[in-house]
């Protein structure tokens, strides 16, 4: 599918689905039209922040432990009309469950067919103890 219509001549897109990622797990989102489709736990940075300048945001850091994710629904199954809720505030998946039911035919379909990314390798030349308390990928 060529976009190059749209990064040249600034037309509309016509990509009209999109797998954001599929993990392993059985995890993942989907976006199909105006619906955007979680499946799984949606990760544990899942709060909204406010705009830049809107007003102070609280900075938070977790060392250790578990992070707390007991606000998340049993089915941990998302689905937000991202027009009108561009914010992904208003689970509609018990609201709206032919359309839950479409966007998990969709996500079936390309979990169906997704590839396993590479092994998930430990470097220990990353560890953040070798760069004052900061992440590197080990290689630069």
């Amino acid at each position: 599918m060529s976009q190059w219509p749209m990064i040249s001549r600034g037309r509309r897109s016509t990509r009209r689905e999109f797998v954001y990622h599929i993990w392993p797990s059985g995890d993942g989102a989907i976006r199909v039209g105006d619906f955007k489709l979680i499946v799984g736990k949606p990760g544990i940075h899942n709060d909204w922040y406010r705009a830049p300048g809107e007003a102070p945001v609280k900075k938070r850091t977790f060392r250790g432990g578990n992070y707390d994710q007991t606000r998340l629904p049993k089915d941990l199954v998302f689905l937000y009309n991202l027009t009108d809720d561009p914010t992904e505030r208003n689970n509609l998946a018990n609201e709206q469950p032919e359309i839950l039911q479409v966007m998990l035919e969709h996500y079936q379909r390309h979990k169906a067919t997704k590839v396993t990314p590479f092994p998930q390798t430990r470097y220990s030349r990353a560890d953040p103890v070798h760069y004052n308390g900061f992440w590197s990928p080990g290689w630069c």
